[in-house]
């Protein structure tokens, strides 16, 4: 609970000045006197900025909700296969502004695990969305699903090859950093009883891996107990 209070105390404070400059914008917007071409794009800029800004506190807030790692409760049954059908359809307008394709690699019969859907589907897209921005320019975007032992695993990466590259992975471990929409991104998986880390070592050329466990992932399918991911 103190968490909680906390995560919405810390909001609520941040977003005060900003509505307060989403109003005076307002009313300077709702000016009719005539304004140069700079001041249009000043003004225009200034939206972008405060959007963006009320954009992470909201994140701010889940993240700070998440953080001591509790797991999701009354959770819905999730087919994984499908999550990743519908992430390939919201990242695809996405992908072929940068010249990609989107892949789905599914190995096995359906995986089913319980969770929040849409919370799930928003976290891939995150992760996918800067797989797309940072991974080797043209190579498409996989999403796979696989088993190992009795865990899911789902794999988000660049097609890279054999040569590797700047992949999504080394991506999150520069220099320890991580964006608030990509630590949102992992906590949610993590709430899931996923563990979130690197196909290898961390190094270059490694995709990222989901890994839900034997009590997040249903026992009613079997698949083979390989992982064909790693490769």
């Amino acid at each position: 609970m103190t968490r909680d209070e906390f995560a919405s105390l810390v909001t609520h404070e941040l977003r005060n000045p900003l509505n307060a400059m989403t109003g005076w914008l307002h009313l300077l917007s709702a000016d009719p006197a005539p304004r140069t071409e700079s001041a249009q794009r000043a003004l225009a800029g200034l939206r972008r900025a405060l959007d963006q800004q009320l954009a992470l506190i909201d994140t701010l807030g889940r993240v700070l909700r998440l953080i001591e790692g509790e797991r999701v409760r009354n959770g819905e049954p999730v087919e994984l296969g499908g999550l990743l059908e519908a992430c390939a359809e919201v990242l695809g307008p996405t992908a072929r502004s940068a010249g990609r394709e989107v892949r789905i690699e599914q190995a096995g019969g359906p995986s089913r695990i319980e969770g929040d859907r849409g919370a799930l589907l928003e976290a891939l897209r995150t992760l996918g969305t800067y797989a797309i921005r940072h991974g080797v320019p043209g190579a498409p975007l996989v999403l796979g699903l696989g088993v190992a032992g009795e865990a899911r695993v789902v794999r988000v990466g660049i097609d890279e090859g054999r040569d590797g590259g700047l992949s999504i992975w080394n991506g999150f471990g520069s220099g320890g950093r991580l964006s608030l929409d990509l630590l949102h991104a992992m906590l949610t998986a993590e709430a899931h009883g996923a563990r979130v880390g690197p196909s290898g070592e961390g190094r270059v050329g490694d995709v990222l891996l989901i890994r839900f466990d034997s009590g997040a992932a249903s026992a009613a399918d079997s698949a083979p107990a390989t992982d064909p991911l790693r490769a």
